[in-house]
């Protein structure tokens, strides 16, 4: 069970009369819902293998208090995640790679029903930060192949309904730091999010199969890990190889667009990525 309360003030009314969508993403309400997590792991010789999978239904069920709670902005969802994790060691080297996928779909309880249109802003999934698509800062990818600006005043925040990641990475062991071991990476992330339904507010940025490659985000870089034993501290530094939702038509998908030694993006995160 989770409340989410919202006061609206100014600036953000003022955001939403500028883009409709925050209206239903920039709310309150209440979410009684139930979750399910499997996790499977195996290993054999120099090979590890983790799955995991959940799902989570909100409303379907709780659903029949909402007439006894009108006001109360009861949230109606359903949502799959499911993540395939490889480890690949040889001597001091490892290939890890991800595959994720995720998906969430809103059921409005009727066609007066705006708050159900997407799901809630607290269930929505991003791309972009120190564990997803790493040449991204955190919400600053996607959806689609929607091109805005990332001012505070139109779009700062980048959100949907359908996560598609793969992410692939190449450990290997340099030296020792102060007695703790360190190793450096080679790395590259693939994916974006996208919006189910149609938002007005971002063309081109709701799922097609026909459009997937002209979706598709890819980052690359390189990056260096300490082993203190009970974590992992990591910098890793990424650049934009293609990028599908940049602010401007002119960057759209223009492979390595204005590159420069310093253009990409450091991102500081614990342990590994995946």
């Amino acid at each position: 069970i989770e409340f989410n309360l919202l006061k609206r003030r100014s600036l953000l009314n003022s955001l939403i009369q500028e883009n409709a969508s925050y209206k239903y993403i920039f709310n309150d309400g209440l979410i009684i819902s139930s979750l399910v997590n499997v996790t499977g792991a195996s290993g054999k010789k120099n090979l590890t293998t983790l799955k995991r999978a959940s799902i989570e239904q909100a409303g379907l069920l709780t659903g029949l208090l909402r007439p006894l709670f009108p006001n109360s902005k009861l949230y109606r969802f359903v949502k799959l995640d499911a993540e395939l994790v490889q480890t690949h060691v040889v001597r001091r080297t490892s290939f890890a790679w991800r595959l994720f996928a995720g998906a969430g779909y809103g059921l409005p309880f009727d066609r007066k029903d705006s708050s159900n249109f997407y799901m809630p802003f607290f269930r929505q999934y991003y791309a972009g930060g120190p564990n997803s698509m790493r040449a991204w800062a955190v919400r600053k990818l996607g959806p689609g192949s929607a091109v805005k600006s990332f001012d505070r005043k139109i779009a700062p925040d980048r959100f949907g309904d359908i996560r598609l990641e793969l992410n692939g990475e190449y450990r290997f062991y340099l030296t020792q730091v102060f007695g703790f071991p360190a190793e450096g990476a080679l790395f590259t992330d693939m994916g974006n999010v996208w919006f189910l339904r149609q938002n007005l507010d971002f063309p081109n940025g709701e799922f097609k199969i026909s459009r997937l490659w002209k979706d598709i985000a890819i980052g690359a870089g390189t990056g260096f890990r300490i082993d203190f034993g009970f974590l992992k501290a990591r910098l890793d530094y990424s650049y934009k190889v293609k990028n599908p939702s940049p602010e401007t038509l002119q960057a759209q998908n223009k492979f390595l667009y204005n590159w420069k030694p310093l253009n990409g993006t450091f991102q500081l995160g614990i342990n590994y990525p995946f």
